[in-house]
């Protein structure tokens, strides 16, 4: 299944239209998923750091998703990284 992931934050320098589409089997997990953005971030943003990946979270239109979620059919997700301030 194809899966549209929304870029924020540090994430936007790695694809300028703010969004990145990977191809992942249909019982895709959370986890799995990170592990192919970062497969596909180490191959296509240079000098990414992927500890930002890892302290990330992945969300849809309704909730949060924690990393043993199977991710729902035609998944548009947003990738959230840490934020901080007041």
């Amino acid at each position: 299944m194809k899966v549209d992931i929304q870029l924020y934050g540090a994430f936007r320098q790695c694809d300028a239209t703010g969004h990145i589409q990977l191809e992942v089997s249909d019982a895709c997990t959370v986890e799995v998923l990170r592990q192919a953005l970062a497969t596909h971030l180490s191959q296509h943003c240079p000098g990414f750091h992927s500890g930002l990946l890892q302290h990330s979270a992945f969300a849809d239109a309704t909730q949060i998703l924690s990393d043993t979620q199977q991710l729902p059919s035609h998944a548009q997700l947003a990738i959230l990284p840490p934020v901080s301030g007041g």
